[in-house]
């Protein structure tokens, strides 16, 4: 019975830090895709930036619907307080997978599977109602394959280096979101 007392209260207390760091929840936009992601404090200068979001598909006129999902780990190298809130600048790198319109190899739709590392770029601004205004750039580099037939009717697998996610990733997106 002790066991079980000491691991409920040792779940309580986890939770109950977990929930004491600062977070955030929002949307962003870019000319080439929109997202949603969460924020979550890590230790006071870095956070970890959850991201799910269309890929490239709006840009580039498929009628198919992309899918990415990206992790950040971000830090903050400098932060400014003002009256009315806070501005930091930030950088990190990032993992993103998913499936999206390709530069090439692509599938016969123009779609492929990636994995990408990249880094992001940028500022946020938190007011001191709990508002924070963002803007970032997200460059990327990695992998792709497209999987198509051949003549046979066989499925046929071609890695190739992605790099339309990186010039892509040079646009500024920019976000608003609750702070708490």
């Amino acid at each position: 019975m002790k066991r079980i007392i000491a691991l409920l209260s040792f779940a309580v207390l986890s939770c109950a830090a977990a929930l004491a760091q600062p977070r955030a929840v929002g949307g962003y936009v870019g000319i080439i895709n929109q997202g949603v992601y969460y924020q979550h404090f890590t230790k006071d200068n870095q956070f970890v930036n959850l991201t799910v979001s269309n890929d490239l598909a709006n840009f580039t006129g498929y009628k198919s619907f992309g899918l990415m999902l990206g992790a950040d780990y971000e830090f903050i190298f400098a932060s400014f307080p003002k009256s009315k809130g806070t501005f930091n600048l930030m950088a990190g790198p990032g993992l993103y997978l998913g499936h999206g319109v390709a530069t090439a190899p692509k599938d016969h739709d123009g779609f492929a599977g990636f994995i990408s590392v990249g880094g992001n770029f940028g500022f946020d601004f938190t007011f001191n109602c709990h508002v924070q205004l963002f803007a970032r750039i997200a460059p990327k580099v990695g992998i792709c394959i497209g999987v198509d037939r051949d003549d046979a009717g066989e499925k046929t697998y071609t890695p190739g280096l992605e790099i339309g996610r990186t010039l892509y990733g040079l646009i500024p997106e920019f976000g608003v979101a609750y702070s708490f």
